[in-house]
């Protein structure tokens, strides 16, 4: 049977009338930019030259900054990808980073549900040592319980408050016991730094798998809120006083995030602040593309194309046939020196998945000259009756996370139900950004992974 649906999208697309229509406006009074969610360190088993995307980018950022006089750049969580990173990143980090603040650019920063750690350690806080950052989450406990925040002053006059991005609902109980009157005090211009979504606004695929936080727990009336954490661009938007605004993801953690890029193209916002404060016609959008145009950087940014091949209920064989036939009508110039990122989906009944001949299919872009190529067949299904249950998602990541809450769904107490599902992905985290250290001997090993997991959990003692 042929494809129920076949799409293609790609950044060039896109890109050739960003750059064409951007032009920087002259500064006003204060000058910031607004980045989220870099994950410096993703993207791992990709080619070389694709892994290293987003240190470009930063550096492209910084080198924006000091051409269009930034004052300071406000990072709203996840600059790493994970708490932990290689030592090559740390380093390159720095270099830009002390780059940056040769050039007067202020850095400011909070955590993102990524950079933040389970054993509240980060590389954040060594950039933060070097005084190459400054994080802005500046927390007290007042003697009633109530938590205050204090604002971080920038030499511009503008104060700054955030609260890093936290899991398992922490970030509610956090803001549920914030001091609003405090808060409320802090003279204007203020800027407050977010990493969560926004219940009230939170796009559809963020709906069933995602915490968030409802508006009427957002201290009211600061001029901008910079939010991360959401992996897709939402317009700047007026609520509680002020302008909120997500820039969505620099570039791409995820196979999804190299989805959503060939239609809409990741960047910051740069904002000026007059005397009367922000406003939204002060606010711009600056996508990557455009980025090596306006500093004069000679870094190419690859496109990404997006092919997309939907199927209904079929077999093995006519997959095969019809993913090759698909593939064989895309012209080589469509691909060559791009990522491609190839999705199916579909339903295979009685067969198995490895029947398609994925690795062929592969490497038949790979000698159409793509960069590097990403499969998606988490959508490839598998059913051996019409009683079988399939765990539906749009990515790995989600199929993994929904699996787990079904599996943890049979269990009842602290361990059990949607508490013990995101308990056991931070461990998950745990086990994976923690690998074995050079001369450490498996008994140490295991041994420091369990005093780990038992400090995250709080356990006297793990058997």
């Amino acid at each position: 049977m042929n494809p129920l649906k076949r799409e293609i999208q790609s950044t060039a697309m896109l890109r050739k009338n960003a750059v064409e229509g951007v032009k920087i406006p002259e500064k006003k009074k204060v000058r910031f930019l607004h980045v989220a969610d870099v994950h410096l360190g993703s993207l791992r088993g990709m080619h070389e030259r694709v892994q290293e995307i987003p240190m470009h980018i930063l550096k492209m950022v910084v080198e924006f900054a000091i051409k269009y006089c930034v004052d300071f750049v406000a990072i709203a969580g996840d600059l790493f990808h994970s708490h932990v990173t290689s030592i090559d990143i740390l380093k390159e980090v720095q270099a830009t980073l002390v780059d940056a603040k040769e050039h007067g650019i202020r850095m400011y920063a909070i955590y993102g549900s990524h950079d933040a750690s389970p054993t509240h350690s980060s590389y954040v806080d060594v950039l933060a040592s070097a005084k190459l950052l400054t994080q802005v989450e500046v927390m007290e406990q007042d003697n009633d319980g109530k938590l205050t925040l204090k604002p971080v002053m920038d030499s511009s006059g503008i104060n700054l408050v955030g609260i890093h991005g936290r899991t398992r609902g922490i970030d509610a109980l956090i803001y549920e016991n914030l001091n609003f009157e405090a808060l409320a005090k802090i003279p204007k211009p203020r800027i407050f730094l977010l990493h969560n979504a926004i219940a009230e606004y939170r796009p559809e695929f963020l709906k069933e798998t995602q915490d968030s936080i409802p508006l009427s727990l957002i201290p009211a009336d600061f001029d901008y809120y910079a939010c991360g954490h959401v992996h897709q661009r939402i317009e700047p938007f007026e609520e509680r006083g002020g302008i909120f605004a997500y820039p969505g993801q620099l570039f791409a953690a995820t196979s999804r995030d190299l989805e959503e890029i060939t239609s809409c193209l990741p960047g910051f916002y740069l904002v000026d602040v007059d005397e009367h404060g922000i406003s939204r016609d002060s606010i711009m959008f600056v996508d990557i593309y455009s980025l090596a145009a306006l500093t004069g950087n000679k870094y190419v940014i690859p496109d990404v194309v997006f092919i997309k091949l939907e199927f209904g209920v079929t077999t093995p064989e006519e997959m095969n046939k019809e993913i090759e036939e698909k593939l064989g009508e895309i012209k080589r110039e469509e691909i060559e020196g791009k990522i491609v990122l190839l999705k199916v989906s579909g339903t295979l009944k009685g067969r198995k998945r490895t029947e398609v001949k994925w690795e062929q299919f592969y490497t038949l872009i790979k000698e159409m000259g793509a960069l590097d190529v990403y499969i998606g067949r988490e959508g490839v299904y598998v059913v051996e009756s019409e009683h079988d249950t399939v765990v539906h998602g749009e990515t790995r990541e989600e199929i993994e996370e929904k699996t787990i809450e079904e599996c943890f769904a049979r269990f009842e107490g602290a361990l059990g139900g949607r508490e013990g599902a995101q308990r056991a992905k931070e461990i998950l985290q745990i086990f994976a950004s923690m690998e074995q250290q050079e001369g450490e001997n498996k008994d140490t090993y295991e041994t420091r992974m369990y005093s780990l997991v038992k400090a995250h959990l709080k356990l006297e003692e793990v058997r």
